[in-house]
Formats: structure tokens, C-alpha cells, sequence
């Protein structure tokens, strides 16, 4: 498998985490309530304000800036896992949805420097073929937040299904760095200092 497309499945991983934390909450909801004494409203906006995430997939990223990619990514990815250990050892409402919404933010930022790195790797008719591989990630994540959610508050504690996501997104901000950064020196024509046709 070459580099550009261990690059996608990098950058699917992505997907995947950014889309469970988005609906992982909806079962956890009210266990999180009972544990912080959260108010209705609150709780609510814990459930929709990570929703934001998606909006960085419909905004158009420079996919010839890979410099700013790479560092976007890694710059979402790791107040990604910020955000989610503060979800993880919130001990008031108001961190848990401080948490929360820097999870939104940071994955869009994610979502955004994803889909312009597809774009670098696979430009032309590949694009639409490649850029299906994180959509299906994202779909799969939207149906497993919940499960993930109530499996882990079932067995462990709400704060698991924090927690449990941090080593996944170390490995995903690893990945991603190193493997955009080989790819792109691959990409690069020693000899013409520029991106060689294809």
C-alpha cells in the first residue's frame, strides 16, 4: 500500500473520532446530568454544539498550501484531545461544555485540513473515490457514537467514552503528521522543485 493511501486511512481515523464525539453524547446525556447536576439546557447544547465539526468538511482548504495542511491537522487534532480529556475529568457543567465545544471547533478544523490533503494526494478523477473512504468513516462514526456511549457508561463510566478515544487520537495525530510529510517529499520533483505531472 503506498503512502497516500496509508495517508487516507490516517485521515479516515480522523473522521471516524470526529463523527462518534459528535453523537456519543446523545446516550450519555442524562448520566452526565445526574453526575454534575447539569440543567436541561445545558445538556443539550452538550449534544448539538459538537455538530459544528462538520461544517470544516464544506469549506474549501487550499490543497496546495500543504505546509498549512499539515500543520491545521496537527493543530486540530491535538486540541481535539485536549478537548476531549477536559470532557473526560469535568467536574462542573461549564467544563464539560467548554469541552464540547472546543471538540466542534477543533474537528473542523480537522475535517477542514482532511479534506485538503485528500485533495493533494488524490487529484483528478481519484479525488471522488478517495474522499468516499472518510465518508464512509463518517457514517459508520454518526451510527457508533451512541453504541460506544452506552457501552461504556454500562460497564465503566460515562467518562470512559472520553477517555477511551485519546489513544486513537494520539495515534491519529502521529500518523497523519509523519505520513503527510513523507508523502508530500515524494510528491516534490528534486529536480524541478515543483509538483511532477501525473
Amino acid at each position: 500500500m503506498s503512502r497516500r493511501w496509508l495517508l487516507l486511512v490516517a485521515l479516515s481515523l480522523c473522521a471516524l473520532l470526529v463523527s462518534v464525539y459528535a453523537t456519543i453524547f446523545i446516550t450519555i446525556m442524562p448520566f452526565v446530568r445526574a453526575d454534575l447536576a447539569a440543567s436541561h439546557s445545558a445538556m443539550q447544547v452538550g449534544v448539538y454544539v459538537s455538530l459544528l465539526a462538520f461544517v470544516g468538511a464544506f469549506v474549501p482548504a487550499p490543497s496546495r498550501q500543504r505546509v498549512l495542511l499539515v500543520v491545521s491537522a496537527a493543530l486540530g487534532l491535538a486540541a481535539f484531545g485536549l478537548a476531549t480529556a477536559l470532557c473526560a475529568f469535568a467536574l462542573m457543567p461549564s467544563l464539560l461544555i467548554g469541552g464540547r465545544v472546543l471538540q466542534g471547533l477543533a474537528g473542523a478544523v480537522v475535517l477542514w485540513a482532511g479534506v485538503g490533503l485528500i485533495r493533494a494526494a488524490f487529484p483528478g478523477p481519484e479525488l471522488w473515490k478517495a474522499i468516499s473512504v472518510p465518508a464512509v468513516a463518517i457514517v459508520v462514526g454518526l451510527g457508533a457514537g451512541p453504541l460506544v456511549g452506552g457501552i461504556t457508561d454500562e460497564y465503566l463510566s460515562w467518562r470512559w467514552g472520553f477517555l477511551a478515544g485519546l489513544p486513537l487520537i494520539a495515534v491519529a495525530l502521529v500518523a497523519v503528521v509523519v505520513l503527510a510529510a513523507v508523502q508530500g517529499r515524494e510528491e516534490i520533483s528534486p529536480d524541478m522543485g515543483r509538483y511532477p505531472a501525473r
